[in-house]
């Protein structure tokens, strides 16, 4: 049913990322195509970001790949899937929401909430409410 999946992780809470991807993992099956994703937020206005080397951003986004790729390759690499990646720069839900659109994913799959928290994470939310794919929200 589900062949083209988005799958945002955030590294921060591997084990939530490892149960998020594990769940679309099983929902997809073997044949699926996943698109995994991590959002490196704004680090905020103009005054922050002259303070930052040149090129700052497109090394975090080089570094956060790198991550990603080796966090699927120890966790998951047995698993035969075909894993594509994306790293993005901006609004967390926009930027998963821009993506899933231009990809034409069948289904977005996120975690509710850092650990901890309770409820629905903003995030999650924005992602469900001004998304126009089917999310599933993972606990």
């Amino acid at each position: 049913m589900f062949k083209r999946l988005l799958v945002a992780i955030d590294l921060e809470y591997p084990d939530v990322a490892e149960r998020t991807l594990s769940t679309a993992l099983h929902i997809g099956g073997a044949d699926a195509h996943y698109l995994l994703m991590s959002v490196i937020p704004p680090l905020g206005g103009s005054i922050i970001a002259s303070y930052l080397p040149k090129n700052y951003d497109k090394r975090l986004m080089q570094d956060m790949d790198e991550k990603l790729r080796l966090f699927v390759r120890e966790r998951f690499g047995d698993s035969g899937a075909d894993f594509h990646y994306v790293v993005a720069h901006g609004p967390v839900y926009e930027e998963i929401n821009l993506v899933a659109k231009q990809q034409h994913v069948d289904l977005v799959v996120v975690s509710a909430t850092k650990p901890g928290n309770h409820g629905l994470g903003p995030n999650a939310a924005r992602v469900a409410r001004y998304g126009e794919n089917s999310v599933l929200i993972i606990r």
